[in-house]
Order: C-alpha cells, then sequence, then structure tokens
C-alpha cells in the first residue's frame, strides 16, 4: 500500500499546478480586458476612417486582428455594423456605429431672367458637400411672376437630417442691374440700361431730374414699355490725377535732395492728392543721368506716373555760398513790410535788368548760372530762370519750372509758373522782343505774346497736361505793378 500511495503522488502536484496556471491566465485576461475584453461599441463620424481592431480592445496592449472584413464596410454610409475581432485565441464581438452629425455645405449664386418663369431650387446651387444626397428645397418658395429683385433661402437636407440654409436673391428683369457713367455726364443713353438680347420701344427714367457731378451709386427706375424696373446708376471717376511740376532737373554731389520741391498733383474729385517718388535708380554719388518717376494715385485707384530725367553733378558752387548770395540780394531789393506779391516784383525787375543778354549758358547747371547771373550778370534765358529760381525760392513762392516745346531747329526757353496765395500765373523776367512785361501773366496772355512772337505760337508753348491752369485774368495788385515798370 506504501509504494503505491507513492506512485500517485507526482500526479496530484501536476493537476495543481495546471490549475494555478489556468486561474493566473483567467486574472490576466481579466486584468487586460476587463472581463469582456472588447467595448460594446464604437462610434464614428459618416465620411471618417475606420477603426483599426486594437481600438475595440478595453485595454489596447495586445494585438488584434479582425475577423470582420472590414473592405465591405463604408464609413460614409450611417448605420449600425457587427464586428468580430480576434485577440490570440480568443474572439470578440462589438459593434460600429456610423453616425452623420455634420450638416451639408454648399456654395450658392445669384440668378437673372428676363421673363417671368418657374425655377428650381437646385438651379441656385453650384457645389455641396457632404458625405450623404442631399436635396435642395426652398424655406419659402419665390413669387416667380414678380419682376426686379426677391431673396431666396434655399434648404440644404442630407439623408440623415441635417440641414443647412443660405441665402441668395433671384432678379426678373429687362435691364441691366447696373451701368457706369463718368462723372459729369450730362445725358445718360438710355438703351445702355437694356440686356443685350432685349428690345424696347419705350425707355426712360421715372426721375429725370438726376445729376451726376458726384461719384457714388444712386438707384433708379427704369419704365420698360410700361413695366418699372429696378437699377443703379454708379458715378465713376475714370480720369487719373494730374501730376504737375514734374521736369528733368540737376541735383549736386554732396548736396541734399527734395524731388518733390515744386511737383504735386490734383485730382478732379480728390483734390490735391499725395504724390510717391522712386529714385531707386539714381546714384547721388556718381555723375550721370538717371530715371526718376513720381506717382500719384487717386481715391478710385486711378494712377498716373511721370519719368523724368536727373541729372546729378559736381557742384560748382555750394548751396550756402548761393543762398548768402541771394540773401544779400534780398537784402538790397526788398523790406520786410513788403507782401510776397511785391518781393517778386521786386525779384522780377531785378534779374530784369541786371542780366546783359549773351546767348549762352551752362544748361545742366542752374546753380552755376544763378551764381554766374548774380555775380557777373550775363547769360541767357536758362540765366534769367536760375536766378529766378533761387531768389523766388528764397522768399517762399511756390514755383513750378517750364520749358518751351521746341520742334525743329527751334531754341528752348526756361519760365516759372508761380503761385504767391493768388493762383497760379507766368513769370518770366527775360527781356522780350517785342517787349513784354512778362510778371504774373495769365495762359491767355501768354498766348497773345506767342502769336506775336513768330510762327506756330512757339515762344510759350508748352505741356499744359503737366502743368495747372492760371488764372482768368490778372488782380489788379498785379496790373498797379505792371504798371511802375
Amino acid at each position: 500500500m506504501r509504494w503505491i500511495s507513492l506512485k500517485r503522488r507526482p500526479k496530484r502536484r501536476y493537476l495543481k499546478f495546471i490549475g494555478i496556471f489556468l486561474v493566473v491566465e483567467i486574472i490576466i485576461l481579466i486584468i487586460m480586458f476587463g472581463g469582456k475584453g472588447v467595448v460594446e461599441s464604437i462610434t464614428i463620424e459618416a465620411g471618417g476612417e475606420l477603426p483599426s481592431a486594437i481600438d475595440f480592445l478595453n485595454k489596447p496592449n495586445a494585438e488584434a486582428v479582425y475577423i470582420t472584413d472590414i473592405s465591405l464596410l463604408s464609413a460614409s454610409v450611417p448605420g449600425q455594423y457587427d464586428i468580430e475581432i480576434k485577440v490570440g485565441l480568443r474572439k470578440y464581438k462589438s459593434v460600429l456605429e456610423v453616425v452623420d452629425t455634420t450638416p451639408p455645405k454648399g456654395s450658392v449664386k445669384k440668378l437673372e431672367r428676363n421673363e417671368p418663369e418657374e425655377i428650381k431650387p437646385e438651379d441656385f446651387v453650384t457645389s455641396i458637400e457632404d458625405v450623404t444626397d442631399v436635396t435642395v428645397t426652398y424655406k419659402n418658395p419665390p413669387d416667380f411672376t414678380q419682376v426686379n429683385t426677391q431673396p431666396v433661402t434655399l434648404v440644404l437636407t442630407d439623408t440623415s437630417g441635417n440641414t443647412t440654409e443660405y441665402e441668395t436673391s433671384v432678379r426678373i428683369s429687362k435691364i441691366l442691374e447696373s451701368i457706369q457713367v463718368e462723372k459729369g455726364t450730362e445725358e445718360i443713353d438710355m438703351t445702355s440700361f437694356l440686356k443685350p438680347e432685349v428690345h424696347a420701344d419705350n425707355l426712360s427714367l421715372v426721375e429725370d431730374s438726376l445729376q451726376f457731378d458726384r461719384v457714388g451709386s444712386f438707384p433708379v427706375q427704369v419704365n420698360v414699355d410700361g413695366i418699372l424696373y429696378d437699377s443703379v446708376i454708379e458715378v465713376v471717376d475714370r480720369v487719373p490725377p494730374q501730376i504737375y511740376g514734374a521736369k528733368k532737373t540737376t541735383v549736386y554731389i554732396g548736396q541734399p535732395v527734395s524731388y518733390k520741391k515744386g511737383v504735386y498733383a490734383e485730382d478732379d474729385e480728390d483734390g490735391e492728392v499725395s504724390i510717391s517718388v522712386d529714385s531707386s535708380q539714381v546714384n547721388l554719388k556718381v555723375e550721370g543721368e538717371y530715371p526718376l518717376y513720381y506717382t500719384a494715385v487717386d481715391s478710385s485707384g486711378n494712377e498716373t506716373t511721370v519719368e523724368v530725367t536727373v541729372t546729378v553733378k559736381q557742384q560748382s558752387v555750394t548751396k550756402e555760398e548761393l543762398e548768402k548770395l541771394a540773401d544779400e540780394v534780398l537784402a538790397e531789393i526788398t523790406t520786410e513790410d513788403m507782401t510776397i506779391l511785391e518781393k517778386s516784383w521786386a525779384i522780377y525787375k531785378y534779374i530784369n535788368t541786371h542780366l546783359t543778354y549773351v546767348g549762352s549758358s551752362d544748361k545742366t547747371d542752374w546753380m552755376k548760372e544763378a551764381h554766374r547771373g548774380i555775380t557777373r550778370a550775363v547769360g541767357d534765358c536758362f540765366t534769367y530762370y536760375s536766378m529766378s529760381e533761387l531768389l523766388l525760392n528764397r522768399i517762399g513762392i511756390q514755383t513750378l519750372s517750364v520749358e518751351r516745346a521746341s520742334m525743329g531747329e527751334e531754341t528752348n526757353h526756361y519760365w516759372h509758373m508761380v503761385n504767391y496765395g493768388q493762383g497760379w500765373y507766368h513769370f518770366d523776367a527775360c527781356i522780350h522782343i517785342p517787349k513784354l512785361v512778362s510778371f504774373m501773366l495769365t495762359t491767355e496772355e501768354l498766348d497773345a505774346f506767342s502769336r506775336r512772337a513768330g510762327p506756330n505760337n512757339y515762344y510759350y508753348r508748352y505741356d499744359r497736361e503737366n502743368y495747372p491752369v492760371s488764372e482768368a485774368k490778372p488782380t489788379e495788385e498785379i496790373l498797379a505793378l505792371r504798371a511802375k515798370n
């Protein structure tokens, strides 16, 4: 009996070991999978990506694979799908729920028709974004027997019942929604309101006393064969600003430069507008000729650019020397109680009588000529001009330089337009044959002399688009000063 009991003990120990192993395995599985091993369900948004098998595990720290053939599932179709996965030797079941909570997106357009007619709601839609089918309906059906513009609300609904509303409009009219006319237009061509394919026997504005003297949008009604249609007249400004005083100029190495001096821009709508200067191609350290650009933009976006040539030179006389010389001259010919007009007259008389005309000058160096004119009292029209440039600017009067628009073998001539606070006039201190007191001349007076001076009105011919219009007639003060000559 003793021998027999010894033979059975190993079997009991083996069974005990197996039991312990099973208990441990169960405990491990409970710890890993919470008893069940997988979640009851996973919910994804329609159109998203399908989850991996591991995503179904309570604690995704083990290898898992699909048993279900997920290639047969569509993440774009809402619904509940039974899922089976395998973890090791065990199989588990769960549910994949695909839901659609995202409303459809779309883009819509306005529609235009010449005559009343029914329009389908989907005709307003240009695109739709949604993972499911979408239907388009009217929130409130429009009245397609009504002319002119009416609002339209469209409702986009997907198969899950998600909705999105979009606002647009429909316009039923034989005329254009708007036309453009230039500011200052006095009479409108009524046929410009009609659409290209439309004919009308009678066209008229309901209100015919409209004025188009300012930029803006003005609603109007147009009677087309007895039916009133709405439209808009847009008064626009297509005329660019005008840049005045932009001219070729000479600057000096080592001297400060003010490119905007004597240059300004005006617009018929905005008045005076700012000017930008592009001097990026000008090298102020090396002698030569360089392009310079002036640009002005009005409030309507009309842009003007003027290119001029800048000559860079070594200075023959310093600015300080020239200003000292100018101040000495002004101290002799003016007094502090003089008006700026009276000082201008004194400058005119001084230059006109001080110089002896010799018919030559260095027309590339106005500073040199101004110095020569004062110190040596000889020169030609450019010397007269250069002295005027120095002295007029020294008293603070606004000046614009003007050059004759010469043709053929005509010689050049130089003078100024000036504004002493009472409008623009021409100032030319040079002597004239026939004799002319060319102090604060109007353009009309300038032209009258040109007709007397020679053929083709050459004497004061200049590009008038680049300069302001002078005053219509000289003031009494100007006439009184001229009479003193």
